[in-house]
């Protein structure tokens, strides 16, 4: 029976990897994240580029899925300046405007970098944990996820240094095929960045 309510898609939590490009950290620059609906609370950055879960308010810098199921990267105008780069384009983020992020793309924030690692649809919703990959070639392995998962997200959980996770031999392995929505988005021929008028709406709740 039609409810008179609208039917709206599934959005799917996101898996993919921030790999810290600061050489500093060369022995341990994959974080394994989770990027949920946008509205609700989930992944961030705050402006000196640490990663926060479920703590909307200590971020900067949200990274969430849009209807069409779409990673996502909201700055707010806290943040005075982020940057993604895609091959050889560039977008300074517009503040409260959502961008489209793909595999490949590079997010500078006041002096740090990650690189977007997509991994496809999470299979478990969980917070940042830090893998022990070396940074061997520019692929992240997709590694198994954590024994200790998280159906939900923690409140009050900012996440500044993830647990760390071990994984394989200690280096990082390609992803395996289609696990990472293609190649890297580094040639010429890379779409262009995409903006979007619209921050998310907040989820509604169950009842509603």
């Amino acid at each position: 029976m039609n409810s008179g309510k609208l039917m709206t898609s599934i959005v799917e939590p996101i898996e993919l990897c921030l790999e810290s490009l600061d050489p500093a950290e060369d022995e341990r620059p994959y974080v394994r994240c989770v990027a949920l609906a946008g509205g609700t609370q989930g992944l961030g950055l705050t402006a000196v580029g640490g990663i926060v879960w479920c703590r909307n308010e200590s971020a900067s810098l949200l990274i969430w899925v849009s209807a069409d199921n779409r990673l996502m990267l909201l700055r707010s105008d806290e943040m005075h300046r982020a940057r993604l780069t895609r091959a050889e384009r560039f977008l300074e983020l517009p503040a409260n405007k959502p961008v489209v992020a793909l595999h490949g793309d590079v997010i500078e924030i006041e002096g740090r970098s990650f690189r977007v690692h997509v991994h496809g649809v999470a299979g478990t919703v969980a917070p940042p944990v830090r893998l022990t990959l070396r940074r061997a070639q520019k692929w992240v392995a997709g590694a198994a996820l954590a024994a200790a998962s998280l159906a939900g997200c923690r409140t009050n959980a900012p996440i500044v240094d993830p647990p760390v996770e071990p994984a394989g031999n200690g280096f990082a392995q390609p992803p395996p095929d289609g696990a990472t929505g293609g190649q890297p988005a580094t040639s010429p021929s890379a779409p262009p960045i995409e903006v979007r008028e619209q921050p998310p709406a907040p989820m509604p709740r169950p009842e509603e």
